[in-house]
């Protein structure tokens, strides 16, 4: 019989001597292991989770036209109008020609 052909002793070291029982503190270590990467998966699918709502929120404000700053956008005519009464500000025909709208 060949080396290859003989059965495995799981129950002893190579030295012939029977391995040492698991002793409690080995147990500990290997169950705190065990929540700490259950903590870990948890805390990735909530991140997942999130990061997937803010992408969702991100596009929604994207394709609605809407930035994130707090400043009204203006259309194309209320800009040729401010910048115009801007270039006329101080020559006293800013206010005859664009009066405030009240």
């Amino acid at each position: 019989m060949s080396d290859e052909d003989k059965p495995v002793d799981t129950t002893s070291q190579p030295s012939g001597q029977p391995l040492p029982e698991e002793t409690p503190a080995s147990v500990d270590v290997v169950a705190a292991a065990t929540l700490a990467a259950q903590r870990l998966e948890e805390a990735n699918r909530v991140t997942a989770e999130l990061l997937g709502r803010q992408e969702a929120l991100r596009v929604e404000q994207t394709l609605g036209g809407r930035s994130e700053t707090s400043l009204p956008s203006l259309s194309d005519e209320e800009k040729k109008d401010k910048n115009a009464k801007d270039f006329l500000a101080g020559t006293g025909f800013a206010e005859e020609l664009f009066p405030d709208k009240e």
